[in-house]
């Protein structure tokens, strides 16, 4: 199996929300997790946006237990909407909206 970077950001990004929740987070696991999604992910990317939202977040909270811990489960959270399946259909208005 090759190597995917989008698979790697997204298990790095699970890793660094869970260790948000358990209190374990340090600053280099937010900015390798950062550096690594902005280098391969599209800057309108959903997901991008999600991990730089926490980043700024640990940024300005990373004291506080209670508030990594829930801006972690938000993280891990927008992991799991990033592994939902595409409808093949998506694109159809009638059905979708």
């Amino acid at each position: 199996m090759a190597f995917d970077p989008i698979l790697a950001i997204r298990f790095s990004a699970f890793a660094v929300g869970m260790m948000a929740q358990s209190n374990q987070l340090s600053k280099s696991d937010v900015d390798e997790l950062l550096a690594k999604a902005s280098a391969h992910l599209d800057a309108d990317d959903q997901f991008l946006q999600a991990i730089a939202g926490f980043a700024l977040l640990y940024q300005a909270n990373r004291f506080d237990a209670t508030y990594l811990a829930s801006i972690g489960a938000d993280l891990v959270r927008a992991v799991q909407l990033e592994m939902l399946p595409t409808a093949p259909d998506a694109h159809r208005v009638d059905i979708h909206g």
